[in-house]
């Protein structure tokens, strides 16, 4: 009897110890960043896109424990960033002490749905409102000073996710990919030029929407650009596409999977 209690003892202490293990490994959140440039070199209509985009695929399919925050990129990107809009899910405590064990699920995938239409209207307010006040540094375009600004807000251990809403074209007095990048060879010459910040592992998306007036080439040069750009740093870029919501939300929703949901 004492050997079969010692075997029992054994058994139990094993599952417990794998549950902790594997518990520790899971991670229990997604931190989005999301990049929005507000430069005047975006048409009216593809910011317009850009917000769609945020609503529908980004808050749209946030988890409990979720965060996002959005960013500018302009000519202020990072000497006058500021946070157009921030919410952190997991304070909201969408799990409740005496909520029904059996329909819990239930609750809080209403009270989520809840919480997420509330802030898109609160989103919808601060886009307006960022869209105005960025005018005065719409003159320029900061892309890499807005990365920069993202790794700010990393957190680790956690999902983390840069998802830029731009055309990609950098136009500082230190880079400007506007004048200055015009074929292949272009390339390495400016990279050359680039101090590269000491970026945390973050994976990004780009989105750059409907730009009528980049050429198929340019847009091609931009990506490679972008792609070297990238393979140098710690950055891991997952996507360049002028649209491609369904491979964001695929993304997303993925971090949850990893999660175990």
């Amino acid at each position: 009897m004492r050997k079969h209690t010692f075997y029992f003892i054994l058994i139990f202490l094993s599952v417990v110890t794998f549950a902790s293990c594997s518990k520790s490994k899971i991670n229990t959140s997604t931190n989005i960043i999301t990049l929005v440039d507000f430069s005047k070199s975006i048409p009216p209509s593809t910011l317009d896109w850009y917000k769609e985009v945020i609503k529908n695929s980004i808050i749209a399919n946030l988890g409990e424990k979720d965060k996002i925050t959005v960013l500018p990129i302009d000519y202020g990107s990072q000497t006058s960033s500021s946070e157009i809009f921030i919410s952190d899910f997991e304070k909201q405590h969408f799990r409740k002490e005496f909520d029904s064990p059996l329909q819990q699920k239930t609750i809080v995938k209403r009270r989520l749905k809840i919480y997420k239409d509330s802030i898109e209207v609160l989103f919808d307010s601060a886009f307006s409102k960022a869209k105005n006040d960025r005018v005065k540094y719409s003159l320029g375009t900061d892309i890499i000073g807005g990365f920069t600004q993202a790794n700010k807000y990393f957190i680790p251990g956690q999902n983390n996710l840069i998802v830029t809403f731009s055309d990609m074209i950098q136009e500082t007095e230190q880079l400007n990919l506007n004048k200055n990048l015009s074929t292949e060879k272009d390339i390495n010459l400016l990279l050359k030029k680039i101090q590269f910040p000491n970026y945390n592992k973050l994976d990004v998306f780009i989105m750059t929407g409907e730009q009528p007036k980049i050429k198929i080439k340019k847009y091609k040069l931009l990506k490679k650009f972008w792609s070297s750009y990238f393979s140098k740093t710690n950055l891991n870029l997952i996507q360049y596409e002028s649209g491609g919501e369904n491979i964001l939300v695929n993304k997303i929703n993925s971090y949850k999977l990893d999660k175990g949901d």
